[in-house]
């Protein structure tokens, strides 16, 4: 049966050759282990990278808009699996400011803003820091449940 077949059957509930194989996701040093070059997939990976991308400009993420898709469909063919991932996390908004190599700025640094940085052993891209949200007033909270009563 070819993949697509396999796994239209097993969502009728009709008999396949074998049980449909899909993966959910892959750390980018997984999957580049797997396709014996760097592999743009992963979860935080991917959003650093996209962040740099924006950052280095349009080229830079056309580039990595081609190689995030291009890999997405090259790793589930190489590893026999049914089900293709087309794409990974995004992260498409361009950083205010670069502060290290993994390091970003988003938002107003006057205002509103968050910090997020990789860390390249867990591969993970999360917020380090950001400003300090005002603390709601009794006003605030009676506006909220009012909202909420309507």
């Amino acid at each position: 049966m070819l993949p697509r077949d396999r796994v239209l059957a097993a969502f009728e509930h009709r008999k396949t050759d074998r049980v449909p194989i899909y993966q959910a996701g892959y750390s980018s040093r997984v999957a580049s282990a797997v396709l014996g070059r760097e592999a743009y997939v992963g979860g935080g990976m991917q959003q650093w990278r996209e962040a740099k991308a924006l950052w280095d400009g349009p080229d830079a993420h056309k580039e990595y808009l081609e190689r995030s898709h291009r890999d997405a469909y090259e790793l589930p063919i190489k590893l026999d699996l049914d089900v293709v991932r087309s794409s990974y996390w995004r992260m498409n908004v361009k950083p205010t400011k670069k502060i290290d190599e993994y390091t970003f700025l988003y938002g107003d640094p006057e205002k509103d803003w968050h910090v997020m940085r990789l860390d390249p052993q867990t591969e993970l891209y999360q917020i380090v820091d950001r400003s300090a949200k005002p603390e709601r007033t009794m006003a605030d909270l009676e506006k909220e449940v009012e909202a909420q009563e309507k």
